[in-house]
């Protein structure tokens, strides 16, 4: 099922130039958007792929800190206490939904050892190597406001770099990305930037 919500969610962070307000705006559409979804699919239970890392940079903590059943409540109290470990806010948590749980299957586990999984599943390639795509990120790397015109234009550039590099690994290695020896995702990350400063 594919929600598309672009005519409510974009006026609202439209002229927004905060990166973490966007995300908190996006996390508002998101989890609104979850919840009406619950609620028409009278849903009993909700699973997300929430990963170590979203835990680990929105909490500021390590998995050794986290139990394996918390309460929002716990959760917040968690995130409170570890304030100077926190990186950057993530849309899918903090969120607590009308379910009788939230099933979280892959949060105690990294980006490299959810793909160590599905190649053990013999899972396609395009699974396995999928870039996930930014969400709320696409909007907080807009430097300034936020307008239809350079979401558009952040989308393009979004898109030239990723198929740039995919199409650069996949001829040198077979394959999007690479593994390295640490278990690390080769490149880890891309950036680019365009100026008239030049």
């Amino acid at each position: 099922m594919v929600v598309d919500i672009r005519e409510k969610f974009l006026p609202k962070i439209f002229g927004e130039e905060d990166a973490e307000v966007k995300r908190k705006l996006f996390k508002d559409a998101y989890s609104d958007t979850i919840s009406k979804v619950i609620k028409e699919e009278k849903c009993d239970l909700l699973s997300d792929g929430t990963i170590l890392p979203d835990i680990e940079e929105s909490f500021g903590v390590k998995i050794s800190d986290l139990k394996e059943t918390m309460s929002l409540k716990e959760e917040i109290s968690l995130k409170n206490k570890n304030i100077r470990g926190f990186v950057k806010s993530q849309h899918n948590l903090d969120i607590e939904y009308d379910v009788g749980a939230t099933v979280q299957p892959v949060a105690s586990l990294t980006k490299p050892e959810v793909r160590k999984i599905l190649e053990y599943f013999k899972m396609p390639n395009e699974l396995v190597y999928r870039n996930a795509f930014p969400g709320p990120a696409l909007s907080a790397r807009i430097i300034g406001p936020v307008t239809s015109e350079n979401l558009k234009f952040e989308k393009k550039v979004h898109d030239i770099v990723e198929s740039t590099i995919n199409d650069y690994y996949t001829e040198k290695f077979g394959k999007p990305m690479i593994i390295n020896d640490k278990g690390e995702q080769e490149p880890f990350q891309a950036f680019a930037a365009t100026t008239t400063d030049v």
